[in-house]
């Protein structure tokens, strides 16, 4: 068995998850879930000090970076931590999140993270949003 299967079987379930998905809600499912991520995103930048997102479009672009994000790298980096996850009782995937947001900042212009603090406090619910 090589130590990469998991990682594998992670992210193929990963991209199954996204069809199946896509079966079930359709399209316009998928719109509406990325028009309420870059509206949280926008109300994110508003809101928490250390998060600065500055335009319409700059969310846009970041909530369809963090779904990649999200879909992609999170459930390998959560495998890869899942030890010392059960032993912060979950605490750790704030800060899983918190990385995700501040890995996200550079790929998008205009969107900005300032402080890991301000990270930690925006990522506690940047992945949660799903609309029905």
């Amino acid at each position: 068995m090589s130590l990469l299967r998991p990682i594998r079987d992670t992210w193929s379930t990963s991209v199954g998850v996204a069809r199946e998905r896509l079966h079930v809600g359709g399209k316009r499912r998928i719109l509406l879930d990325w028009l309420v991520q870059a509206a949280v995103l926008l109300l994110v930048g508003n809101i928490v000090p250390g998060i600065l997102v500055s335009s319409i479009g700059a969310a846009l672009i970041g909530a369809v970076v963090l779904g990649l994000l999200n879909a992609l790298v999170r459930p390998v980096i959560i495998l890869l931590t899942l030890p010392l996850n059960v032993v912060t009782v979950g605490l750790l995937s704030l800060v899983v999140n918190a990385m995700m947001l501040t890995l996200a900042a550079p790929l998008v212009p205009g969107f900005e993270v300032t402080s890991f603090a301000g990270a930690f406090a925006a990522g506690g619910d940047d992945h949660d949003v799903h609309v029905g």
